[in-house]
Formats: C-alpha cells, sequence, structure tokens
C-alpha cells in the first residue's frame, strides 16, 4: 500500500509539470521580453500611433489599436526588438509604452516557441492599446519630430534590419512640416519643403538605410474637414518625397482605409488646427518605389529572387488597386565593373522587373537602365544606394 501512495501522491505534481511543458505562463513570457541578457538575432521595430487631436477628436476615428496588429505580428515573427509609443505635437512629448522588448523565443521546441510569439504578440497589443488611447501631452502634430525619434530609438539598438511604422493621418501642423501655412496641396511646394527641411536639426537622417511604413495617411477623424483624392495624393507623395530623402531602403506611405472606432471622440483635448489645402494645377507627381537590388537578385545577375517576386507582387497588387496611367522601371547600377556592363545589367534588371509586375497584373509596363550615370557613391559603405530599382507610377486623375 506504502508503495502505491508516493506516484499518487505525485500525480497532481506530474501533470502540473506537464502543463508546464505545454505551454509557458503568459506572464512569465511577457516578463523575459525584458530579459536583455537573451539572444537577440532579429531587427528592430519602433511602432508610433498618433495621438493629437485630428484623429482623437472627431467621431469616428481611425482605431490604430487595430491598425497595427499586421505589423505587430510581423515584429514578432520576425524576432525583432520592439518600441511602442505615441506622439503628439513634439517630438519631446513621445511616449514610450514598450521598450527594447525582445520577441525572440529561446524555446527549443515549435510548441513552446509558437506559444512564446502568441504571448509576445498579445503584450504588445496590450502596449499598442495604451499608446493609442494616451492623452497628447502639446497641441499640433509634428510627424517629422516622431519620425526623427523613432529612427534614433531603432538605430540606436544596433540590430539590422530596422523597421519604423507610423500610424498617422499624415496632417503634420507643427515643426518643419507645418502644413497649417496655406501651400499644402501644391505639389511644388514638396520640393521647397522637403529641401528646407532636410539642411535642418531634426530632419530624421537615422532613417537612412531603414524600411519606413505609414499606415492611415488622409485618414482622420470627424474633427477635421474631409480630405479630397489631391489632398490625400499630396500627403502620400509629400511624405514618400521625405522618406526617399532621407534615403530609407523602402518607403510604404499607405492611404488604404484603416478601421474606425464607434465612440464620439474625446472632449478637451490640446488644440490640433485644421490644413486648409490649396488647389494645385497641375499634374499630381508619379510615385516613385525604389526597390534594394539586394532583395531582387543575387550579385551581378538578373534572375528575380522568389522574396524579391512576393514584394514585388503585392506592389503590383497596389499600383493596379491605385489606378495607373503608367508604369516605368527604371535601373540603376554602382560604380563597380566597366560603364557598358552597369549599363547591361541595369536595363537587364529593369526588364526582369517590368517582367514580373506585368505577369502580376500591371499593364504597359517599361523598362530602362541606366546603369551608373546617377551613381554618387564611390566606397562600398553606402554603395547599395547606388543598387536598385525604382517603380515609376503615373496615377489616373480622381
Amino acid at each position: 500500500m506504502r508503495r502505491l501512495l508516493i506516484p499518487v501522491l505525485l500525480i497532481p505534481a506530474l501533470l502540473a509539470a506537464a502543463a508546464g511543458c505545454g505551454g509557458r505562463d503568459e506572464d512569465r513570457a511577457c516578463e523575459r521580453m525584458d530579459d536583455h541578457d537573451r539572444e537577440r538575432p532579429g531587427g528592430v521595430t519602433v511602432l508610433l500611433a498618433d495621438v493629437s487631436a485630428s484623429v482623437r477628436g472627431g467621431a469616428g476615428g481611425p482605431d490604430y489599436s487595430a491598425a497595427l496588429v499586421p505589423q505587430v505580428e510581423a515584429a514578432v515573427e520576425r524576432g525583432d526588438t520592439v518600441y511602442v509609443g505615441s506622439f503628439d505635437g513634439s517630438s519631446s512629448t513621445v511616449s514610450w509604452t514598450a521598450e527594447r522588448k525582445l520577441t525572440h523565443s529561446d524555446a527549443k521546441r515549435e510548441k513552446p516557441q509558437r506559444y512564446d510569439r502568441d504571448a509576445f504578440k498579445r503584450c504588445l497589443g496590450e502596449s499598442v492599446r495604451a499608446a493609442v488611447t494616451a492623452s497628447p501631452g502639446t497641441g499640433g502634430t509634428d510627424l517629422l519630430g516622431a519620425l526623427d525619434t523613432a529612427a534614433q530609438a531603432a538605430r540606436r539598438t544596433g540590430a539590422e534590419p530596422r523597421t519604423v511604422v507610423l500610424a498617422t493621418d499624415g496632417l503634420s501642423t507643427a515643426g518643419c512640416f507645418n502644413l497649417t501655412g496655406g501651400d499644402a496641396g501644391k505639389d511644388s511646394w514638396i520640393t521647397t519643403l522637403v529641401s528646407a527641411c532636410s539642411k535642418r536639426t531634426g530632419w530624421p537622417r537615422d532613417l537612412a538605410g531603414a524600411r519606413m511604413l505609414m499606415v492611415g495617411v488622409g485618414q482622420a477623424s470627424a474633427s477635421q474637414a474631409t480630405l479630397s483624392s489631391g489632398n490625400v495624393r499630396f500627403l502620400r507623395s509629400l511624405w514618400q518625397r521625405a522618406c526617399e530623402t532621407a534615403k530609407a531602403t523602402a518607403c510604404d506611405v499607405s492611404a488604404l482605409p484603416v478601421a474606425r472606432t464607434d465612440d464620439d471622440g474625446e472632449a478637451n483635448l490640446p488644440e490640433d488646427p485644421d490644413v486648409a489645402f490649396a488647389p494645385d494645377a497641375g499634374p499630381p507627381p508619379p510615385d516613385v518605389y525604389p526597390v534594394s537590388t539586394s532583395l531582387l537578385f543575387e550579385t551581378d545577375s538578373s534572375v528575380v529572387l522568389p522574396a524579391g517576386r512576393r514584394e514585388l507582387t503585392t506592389l503590383a497588387e497596389k499600383i493596379v488597386d491605385g489606378g495607373a496611367a503608367s508604369v516605368k522601371v527604371v535601373g540603376y547600377a554602382d560604380i563597380r565593373d566597366t560603364e557598358a556592363h552597369n549599363q547591361r545589367l541595369s536595363e537587364r534588371r529593369a526588364a526582369a522587373v517590368a517582367e514580373v509586375l506585368e505577369q502580376a497584373g500591371v499593364a504597359g509596363v517599361v523598362s530602362e537602365g541606366r546603369g551608373e550615370k546617377d551613381a554618387g557613391c564611390p566606397t562600398e559603405s553606402c554603395m547599395h544606394r547606388d543598387r536598385r530599382v525604382e517603380i515609376v507610377v503615373t496615377r489616373t486623375e480622381g
């Protein structure tokens, strides 16, 4: 009888141990995101949500907690270090709800790894919800300042690759990109504004080499005047140009609709002035999508890699949905090898990208190779900027 008693008494402990083997306690998983002694093999993702009155002060504002779910999930699947925060009218009031959260699972088996990833996503989801409901500390929206702060945070980790994500309506009303002066909507003003601001303190120089994504551009709350298609196109062009000028490796400025809240907005928020858009008689500027050749091709090859094909297929869907009047692919090379070789390589690569876009449903794509004509980097450390393919999309009106 005594020999039977010991196993019976051990059953609860064994059951508890078995339960522990099937998954890890979620609270412990969240705590381990702060264990910086663990391995950090991934990159870094910084997510910032706009909490200014233009998105929070009226009914039916954008629901950034839903809009950022895909970015949180992607960051965790990559095993990135993650920051989450909110911004308003000053870079000095950017507020973090999560800093340097590690999302790489050190479990040895797939099942506990998946449990960890699911737990990390839930933990970061809570951080996102805390960020999007934070109260703005100052009036206005300093979007350029927020971008600079996010890029600096990503750079400081030393991790690569770097991804910066901003959930915002794109209506910057403070800082160097203050759009309330009456020139917003004039396509010619974009060049003037970017040229002036890129020379000043506060320009997001640390965005160089990173990927930038904006979600919800043009999607404000009812507290703002409804934006026309032309207004939204201006905002997309402005932030696309800023991103490219900052030498990010990828610039995705999305004006696709995001989920909306069902509340009436918040009262007594610091003021965020309306942006009054001026009409612009000129044609809309083209959208330029630069794609790094390291994603598309092996060295000295013009055969599109599977990862590059997937990226181009996703971009093709966006081009078709956006209504393109014309699409041109331009290939560029760095100064390695001979001028003639670089010219031929850039032509073959541009033609290969054009073929993938057409296979994905984009009609009438033309291609051009410019070789090393526009190469501006003499050293290996920055030649990746010259090795690229640009997809130039001229949009239809409306």
